[in-house]
């Protein structure tokens, strides 16, 4: 099908997930090769696209040298043909966070920069922080987690200047209470922590359907700051409720 319309995107899709199916061990290289044809396709031509974001293109470090090489020329044509498209440089982000190369956290926040309405760009830079914090000594970590939380309050500011909030608002809202409450516990600031974190347990669970991620979120913080306090009975009643809202929301 590809021979008489190659620019097809959607078959490119289809064919791209249908290779990274794992396979019987026949033609195994085969299926690599031409799963890898796919993924640099996508890149080059819809660099924009959801799936140029998503593992199914973005090569493991232990990739092919040339292949390596060759993908990192098409994020930086990219770049340079689109500097201002969002979804390009988040996606460039992506790929060279996991590639381990360029600078990251300049694309994510240029990103957010020029689509500054977004609280997905936001959301996507705090989490980035996020995980560096997780890499990162002691000393760091509350000057990195300071930084995240200032992105974090200016996502949810986003969110809830929106003249009408519906429930995916509020999703978001309560998206980035969590990031917030998370923060300020490595931070060390407790009594905002817990604030924070009593907030978004609130209003997760005045939520037609609680969501079981934000309620395990709330509790889990609010238990960690209880025993920073040393207030065992307290911890053990988060924990308690932690546990009760596992089966209730499919958490596992």
């Amino acid at each position: 099908f590809l021979h008489g319309t190659p620019n097809h995107f959607a078959v490119r899709q289809l064919l791209l997930t249908y290779y990274q199916r794992p396979g019987d061990g026949v033609d195994d290289d085969r299926r690599k090769s031409r799963r890898t044809a796919h993924a640099l396709w996508i890149v080059e031509h819809a660099p924009e696209s959801h799936v140029a974001g998503t593992p199914f293109v973005n090569f493991k470090r232990n990739t092919d040298r040339r292949i390596r090489r060759k993908v990192q020329r098409l994020w930086d044509a990219a770049l340079a043909k689109r500097p201002s498209d969002a979804d390009v440089l988040t996606n460039a982000a992506r790929y060279y966070e996991l590639a381990h190369s360029g600078d990251p956290e300049s694309l994510y926040r240029r990103a957010v920069s020029v689509d500054d309405r977004n609280p997905h760009r936001y959301r996507e830079l705090v989490h980035y922080l996020g995980r560096r914090i997780m890499g990162t000594d002691v000393s760091e970590r509350a000057k990195l987690a300071a930084s995240a939380l200032e992105w974090a309050r200016a996502g949810r500011r986003i969110v809830t200047s929106s003249p009408t909030v519906d429930s995916c608002d509020s999703l978001d809202e309560c998206g980035f209470l969590k990031l917030e409450a998370r923060l300020l516990q490595i931070m060390g600031d407790y009594t905002r922590a817990r604030a924070t974190a009593e907030s978004l347990l609130a209003k997760a669970e005045a939520m037609p359907m609680p969501d079981g991620d934000l309620i395990h979120a709330a509790h889990t913080v609010l238990g960690c700051v209880a025993i920073e306090d040393r207030d065992v009975d307290a911890a053990l009643r988060h924990l308690s409720a932690w546990f009760e809202a596992v089966p209730a929301t499919g958490l596992t």
